[in-house]
């Protein structure tokens, strides 16, 4: 049997039925646009390549590809693995550190 913490009167502010609900809508486009807009575009590329930036600028290609995304992730609760993949290269800052 799974066992689970209880969490009885932390204190702690609780979401109101409204904002509750509000955690279970389905995404906008021009809350997707919002969030890939926000992000720094000069940063490294993804797995595949490409940086913020360049879904940036072809975001109309991109558009129906990525409102997808979101509404199949609603849906089901799930990303797919690939999505969330990164790598991380350690680059000293110094010769011969």
């Amino acid at each position: 049997m799974r066992r689970r913490p209880t969490f009885l009167d932390t204190g702690l502010p609780k979401l109101s039925t409204d904002q509750a609900a509000s955690l279970i809508q389905p995404f906008f486009v021009d809350e997707i646009w919002n969030a890939v807009r926000c992000c720094d575009g000069g940063k490294a590329s993804g797995p595949d390549g490409f940086t913020i930036s360049f879904f940036k600028m072809y975001w109309d290609s991109f558009k129906p590809l990525l409102v997808s995304l979101m509404e199949e992730f609603h849906r089901s609760g799930e990303i797919s693995k690939g999505c969330n993949a990164s790598f991380v290269a350690l680059i000293p800052k110094k010769s011969d550190p």
